[in-house]
């Protein structure tokens, strides 16, 4: 982490208390935090476990909690939209408990849906953008 940057505890407290289960069961530990109090007072807190990566953000007051496999390098896959990808919910829906307790009780399916099963994933999440705003590569 970094020596003299800015930090939120309140943010951070938060979020090791909402999504404890998860960290307390599946090894999770902390690497990371930013705080930008004049950036909207945006924050960031990342763990890691064995296997994978939480990054749980406040972004313009928004909170989102998102997973990644260790070692790869792409996009975070936003918890909420794989809670839809297994009809629980929907993105905008899910409260950040709503979104720990989801982690914690479906950890081998997120665990799976984002490694061995990721192309069936997005080819789910390719339907659903096309579904709200067309076709990506029109005919």
């Amino acid at each position: 982490m970094n020596a003299g940057a800015e930090t939120d505890p309140k943010f951070i407290m938060l979020v090791e208390s909402t999504f404890s289960l998860v960290l307390g069961t599946r090894g999770f530990v902390k690497i990371a935090e930013s705080y930008t109090p004049r950036s909207f007072g945006n924050a960031e807190v990342e763990f890691e476990s064995q296997g994978m990566r939480l990054l749980v953000a406040r972004d313009r007051g928004l909170l989102e909690a998102n997973v990644l496999p260790v070692n790869v390098s792409r996009e975070w896959d936003p918890v909420e939209l794989i809670m839809e990808y297994f009809g629980v919910g929907s993105v905008g829906a899910n409260t950040l408990d709503d979104q720990a307790t989801f982690l914690a009780t479906q950890y081998e399916r997120v665990f799976a849906t984002i490694t061995s099963e990721y192309s069936q994933y997005c080819e789910w999440r390719m339907r659903r953008f096309e579904k709200r705003f067309g076709p990506i590569h029109p005919a």
